[in-house]
């Protein structure tokens, strides 16, 4: 199944894509992996999304073949298990990312153009790995469809981040909250291998978000308003009051300052989870390990 409509999560994602290719020259979207003595600079980020995809690589289960790469993006991480030796399939709902990770990957490689909860699979997989494509899919319906989709002896692999429901009101969006995620894997027959928490290494990407949103994103929006006020100055104060409320969303989300590694630790713990299928009956998991985490 096919989908013209694009939300604008999918812009956001295929201009940073865009931004990301040519400078500093990444075809990689995710947060990456910052390894000790790793300054976070935008020009180290390649380094850094190379060390998560060596990181996530290390951790895929022994005897793993075949693996179900679910919201693939451009193919960057597909292409380093090709390389690696895996049989990769892909999932995208993006028609301008499946085009993109057909130029990164094997000729034939096959890439469904479709929702997970619509993917109709041909074969089982030993993997269906989430790389920061978790944050997206509705809980219930992703478990369930990834325990008809991998084998009866496969593994899910998770490396996303989620909400960790300390107080206050966030600046960041995205991310299941861990609790719901929680008692979510608690009903289907999915049993806990293994938890790393590595938010002290993705979290120095915000400070390269925070630094390029105040230093050229927000003096570019002033720029632009500034213009608008000397050439049309009625209708843009008529803009201005007509959409204050999602203006005043936007200068609180992105312009306060407030997108650093300290406040996303506080707010999100980024893990990498690996579950296998369980002979427990749902709702008696040992996955039940999640709990009392935030």
């Amino acid at each position: 199944m096919k989908h013209d409509k694009r939300d604008s999560r999918e812009v956001g994602l295929e201009i940073l894509h865009l931004a990301l290719r040519h400078h500093p020259g990444s075809n990689h979207l995710h947060y990456g992996y910052w390894e000790q003595g790793l300054e976070p600079t935008i020009a180290n980020l390649p380094k850094a999304q190379e060390a998560y995809c060596r990181f996530l690589l290390s951790h895929i289960p022994e005897g793993t073949q075949s693996i179900l790469d679910v919201g693939c993006g451009t193919g960057a991480l597909a292409r380093s298990l090709q390389d690696a030796g895996y049989d990769v399939e892909c999932i995208s709902p993006s028609r301008a990312f499946k085009r993109y990770a057909e130029e990164l990957l094997d000729e034939g490689t096959p890439i469904h153009e479709c929702y997970y909860e619509d993917f109709a699979p041909q074969r089982p997989f030993d993997l269906v790995l989430f790389s920061e494509s978790f944050q997206y899919m509705k809980l219930e319906q992703a478990l369930e469809k990834t325990l008809d989709v991998m084998k009866e002896d496969g593994r899910l692999m998770i490396c996303d981040f989620f909400k960790t429901g300390a107080p206050g009101k966030s600046p960041m969006g995205g991310g299941h909250k861990m609790h719901r995620f929680s008692r979510a894997i608690e009903k289907q027959q999915l049993e806990l291998v293994e938890d790393i928490d590595i938010t002290d290494k993705t979290a120095p990407t915000m400070k390269i978000v925070n630094d390029m949103l105040l230093s050229v994103a927000s003096p570019a929006r002033d720029l632009v308003f500034d213009f608008l006020h000397k050439r049309h100055p009625f209708l843009t104060r008529f803009f201005e009051w007509s959409f204050r409320k999602k203006l005043k969303k936007a200068e609180r989300k992105y312009f306060s300052g407030q997108k650093t590694p300290e406040i996303f630790a506080k707010y999100k713990t980024y893990r990498l989870f690996v579950f296998a299928r369980s002979s427990a009956q749902p709702g008696r998991s040992p996955s039940a390990a999640f709990r009392g985490q935030t």
